[in-house]
């Protein structure tokens, strides 16, 4: 017990040496190579933070906080550049979207249209990856964070594998919880409000463009293509696994809907209340109001007599430090700006991306991939998002289309740890490591030709990059 306990303390102490290490090699380096002082110290200073969320040293949104902070005290820019962020939306909209997802777990109206997108599909192993799907979509729009759909998902998937007897780590598991993974995963490049990262980082556009993406304009852009991408998605998956199941799983997904029993009052309400804001989130150019304000402003409806859907104590429940970390990580897009990183991390980018249109968005796809191995969605958005804006006006290119090339790269995944809904499934113990590097590796390079395919064509017509 005791030689456990010093190996774990050792582990502890050189993990703290290497963060520590990190950012003083970093100064160190940067300072040699004769950079100003206030990139020298956002460097320092971001490559610690980025070492800390890494290793998992510090709480998240504690580093996420006092980052900013730091960025101020050090000189590396004034307030009011390095807080911009919190002016923006992006906050309001995770926050709002923490009310919505409450709202729906609750009142069970989010596992209502789980299990009835999965009964409403059939029972076949295919069509059942389709009912996750469906599902995943309907729920995508109303809440950013992964979370709690992958909580759903996740128990509806071990729960099928467990009423069945299927093993953990056969192929049939495989393809019954990695179905479900995607079906998180993708549909959150379908919507602006879908995914907290894909939000932060249309707020991060905003802040360094001073142009608006609007929810129905990102819907236009990434829906249409993403229900190939779940396509290719789902049957590469089935391709791979072949999975041999001889029952019918009609009666399995019947019973669960029954345990449901018939639709409570505080359901109807809910859907009434997720059809309100998507309808306000379909009109966004006719009303001309932000998608954050617009999301938080339906969101209060739940705690208003006629709802009373949210109360007091919904409010402990809402787990607010997610609307500090995604702000915080924010700042990291301002303080880049404000110490000229940006430019610098432009310039070094630019001989490396010196071609066509296509070239330079596919590039910047491989670049998202190679950023995701090392930094999360989120913290690869805050850091990337200004150099590319710099780099695209630059080149000559429109910013956004290299903004959503980046983010389907970072939306291929090799292992596990890459991403909280991948570490999450796969800790479920039902996915061996074999099987799920070979379907996303698979699915790693049919995206690489989707992406020439059909996303960069696309994107033309629709005029992301005029």
């Amino acid at each position: 017990m005791s030689q456990a306990i010093t190996t774990q303390t050792r582990h502890f102490w050189i993990k703290w040496a290497v963060t520590v290490a990190i950012p003083v090699l970093m100064y160190v380096w940067t300072s040699s190579i004769g950079l100003p002082a206030p990139a020298v110290r956002f460097l320092s200073l971001t490559s610690c933070a980025l070492a800390i969320w890494t290793l998992g040293m510090l709480p998240e949104p504690f580093v996420a906080m006092i980052l900013p902070i730091l960025y101020i005290v050090t000189g590396v820019g004034k307030p009011g550049q390095i807080l911009s962020a919190w002016s923006g939306s992006a906050g309001w909209l995770v926050l709002s979207g923490l009310f919505i997802a409450e709202v729906m777990s609750s009142t069970g109206i989010a596992k209502r249209i789980a299990v009835w997108s999965i009964k409403l599909t059939g029972g076949s192993f295919h069509l059942l990856l389709w009912g996750f799907m469906l599902a995943g979509y309907i729920m995508a729009p109303f809440i950013p964070t992964v979370t709690g759909k992958a909580a759903i998902f996740a128990i509806l998937a071990v729960g099928i594998c467990k009423g069945f007897d299927i093993k953990p780590y056969s192929r049939e598991a495989a393809t019954l919880v990695i179905g479900a993974l995607l079906a998180v995963a993708i549909p959150k490049m379908a919507f602006l409000s879908a995914g907290v990262d894909v939000a932060m980082a249309m707020g991060l556009f905003a802040q360094n463009t001073g142009q608006t993406v609007s929810w129905s304009s990102y819907f236009i852009h990434n829906f249409p293509p993403s229900l190939i991408y779940a396509v290719i998605s789902i049957y590469t998956l089935l391709f791979l696994m072949k999975p041999k199941l001889n029952f019918d799983l009609k009666s399995f997904v019947k019973e669960q809907y029954e345990t449901l029993g018939p639709v409570t009052a505080s359901e109807k309400k809910s859907l009434l209340l997720l059809g309100l804001l998507l309808l306000s989130l379909i009109t966004d150019q006719i009303h001309k109001i932000d998608a954050g304000w617009m999301m938080l402003m339906i969101a209060s409806l739940a705690f208003l007599p006629g709802f009373s859907l949210l109360n007091k104590q919904s409010l402990s429940r809402i787990p607010y430090p997610q609307v500090f970390f995604v702000v915080g990580c924010m700042t990291i897009g301002g303080a880049a700006k404000a110490s000229g990183v940006d430019k610098i991390i432009a310039d070094l980018l630019l001989p490396l991306l010196n071609g066509s249109e296509a070239y330079i968005s596919f590039s910047t796809f491989i670049a998202g991939i190679l950023c995701n191995f090392i930094f999360t969605p989120i913290a690869a958005f805050s850091a990337m998002t200004a150099p590319l804006v710099e780099m695209a006006s630059q080149i000559g290119i429109a910013p956004l289309a290299l903004v959503y090339s980046f983010s389907y790269g970072l939306d291929q995944y090799l292992f596990p740890y890459e991403f909280v809904v991948t570490l999450y499934f796969y800790s479920t113990g039902y996915i061996k490591l074999s099987h799920f590097m070979t379907v996303f590796a698979a699915r790693m390079v049919l995206t690489a030709f989707f992406f020439i395919a059909v996303l960069y064509p696309y994107w033309n017509i629709v005029g992301v990059y005029n």
